[in-house]
């Protein structure tokens, strides 16, 4: 298995003991998941390539209902693998420190729907960023970036289906709190899953309708947290669902 982290943690002489045990079974059973996902998905990519190989072979004799079979395979393999990448990256931002740096945020909030809008192309994504041109933000940029584009992919991914739109805004309060306002004009989210679409693998949709594992919202929102900000669901109407980022500025 990988190679776990050397990250040092409190004696029981400097806390309760009843606390440090806990801390250090939660901290040890985050790194024996992150080092599992990451070996589990070395077959799952041998897998997949031996079957890119079975399909792409011009000169293969497999007959058609093998073929079929070997898709399937490379179906599940692929999901499989997706799925312990997300695993690896929730893990991931249990255990690694914040580095603070300052970002112009207008950039940031460019480069990151540029990102998104490649993802998923077909999503009209809209922004509307008025006056922000000169203003900076000191925060992880990579995990600041990565946090929002976790939040607009949902959004394109939860659009409608005919015409998916996401729209982006900003707000500075008189305190210095950025707000970044994404919404979009999917399906109503019932207000009893409010709370419960930022617990892990939990999804309202199955994966045949809706790709995803159920990480995105939570790991954009751990990452959040960990930033000092928040992520959470502001309203969700049959017209149009909001998500809100916070995040001090300074």
């Amino acid at each position: 298995m990988g190679k776990l982290s050397t990250q040092k943690l409190q004696s029981p002489n400097d806390k309760d003991c009843t606390t440090f045990l806990v801390e250090r079974d939660f901290f040890f059973s985050k790194e024996v998941l992150s080092a599992a996902s990451h070996d589990f998905n070395e077959p799952l990519r041998t897998i997949s390539g031996y079957c890119d190989l079975m399909l792409n072979n011009k000169n293969s004799d497999l007959p058609i209902k093998y073929k079929g079979w070997v898709e399937a395979i490379r179906s599940s393999a692929s999901r499989a693998e997706k799925l312990t990448d997300a695993v690896s990256e929730f893990v991931s931002y249990e255990l690694n420190d914040v580095n603070l740096n300052t970002k112009n945020l207008e950039a940031l909030l460019m480069s990151t729907k540029k990102e998104a809008q490649l993802l998923y192309p077909k999503c009209d994504i809209q922004s509307q960023f008025q006056k922000i041109e000169n203003i900076t933000i000191n925060t992880d940029s990579e995990l600041f970036g990565a946090a929002l584009l976790h939040v607009v992919k949902n959004a394109c991914m939860y659009s409608s289906e005919n015409h998916p739109k996401v729209y982006l805004s900003v707000n500075i309060d008189h305190t210095g709190l950025l707000s970044i306002l994404v919404r979009n004009n999917g399906k109503k989210i019932p207000e009893k899953f409010k709370n419960r679409i930022f617990t892990p693998f939990f999804r309202l949709h199955s994966y045949h309708n809706v790709p995803g594992h159920g990480l995105g919202l939570p790991i954009a929102k751990k990452i959040m947290k960990n930033l000092n900000g928040d992520l959470y669901l502001e309203n969700s109407s049959d017209e149009e669902t909001c998500f809100i980022l916070t995040h001090p500025l300074h």
